[in-house]
């Protein structure tokens, strides 16, 4: 069963771990404009990996801000970020609000019930890593996610209240969806399509890009099981 959220776990999680003064820079960025910014007064190449998946994590933490209800993120990104490139909170309020309008039986029962009817919003930690891969997650990569989400998570009532979320441009291969469904970690897969600079215009300016659209969404059978009664293929429907 789902649990409230606990700060502990963002607790152990440290926002950056270079240089003071490289990550005092960095940090002025909060959102896709303000990297551009960035990168403009830096003079950042944009052809760069570094670039381009730095790119995609503003990307991937305008899209939970916007659409996934998700607040109190922070983004951690370089070389020493144990395999989160995100974490914050994702609000499932709003989710029940929407079954409680629709007289959803099964949700309406289960939120008469610990720890659901306690009269404040259902938060749930989120773990985020993006991988802005030219090619779908294989097996590999998955097999990874265990041994980071074990790092960050230390209980039984955080692994409750913890979900993984990877994001990538392309969907999983089989071998990958498999290893996905293998595991008791609850993982959710975002297939969003990075940013393209899609003008001759000033690159540094966001109105000349587009992408960072859901194209589809899998989740494995833990994520399913925590997030029973929801509906949330409704959800996924409604973004794609």
């Amino acid at each position: 069963m789902l649990a409230l959220t606990s700060r502990s776990v963002l607790r152990r999680i440290r926002p950056c771990r270079v240089s003071v003064g490289a990550c005092q820079k960095l940090s002025l960025a909060r959102d896709v404009q303000s990297y551009f910014d960035y990168c403009s007064k830096n003079k950042v190449a944009m052809d760069s990996k570094v670039f381009k998946g730095t790119l995609y994590e503003f990307a991937t933490k305008h899209f939970l801000e916007t659409k996934l209800n998700c607040l109190e993120l922070n983004r951690i990104g370089g070389a020493f970020d144990n395999g989160v490139d995100i974490y914050g909170k994702w609000n499932l309020q709003p989710y029940v609000d929407f079954e409680l309008q629709n007289l959803n039986g099964k949700l309406i029962d289960r939120l008469t019930k610990k720890p659901f009817n306690n009269g404040k919003e259902l938060y749930l930690n989120i773990l985020v890593q993006c991988k802005n891969y030219r090619k779908k997650i294989n097996a590999s990569t998955i097999r990874e996610i265990p041994g980071i989400y074990n790092y960050h998570i230390k209980n039984k009532h955080e692994a409750n209240n913890t979900f993984f979320f990877l994001f990538s441009p392309f969907p999983l291969t089989k071998q990958g969806q498999s290893q996905i469904d293998s595991t008791d970690v609850p993982i959710i897969h975002f297939k969003l399509s990075p940013l393209t600079l899609e003008s001759s215009g000033n690159p540094y300016d966001l109105k000349n890009w587009l992408g960072g659209e859901l194209n589809s969404v899998y989740m494995n059978e833990k994520a399913r099981s925590l997030l029973k009664g929801f509906r949330m293929d409704i959800h996924w429907q409604l973004l794609t």
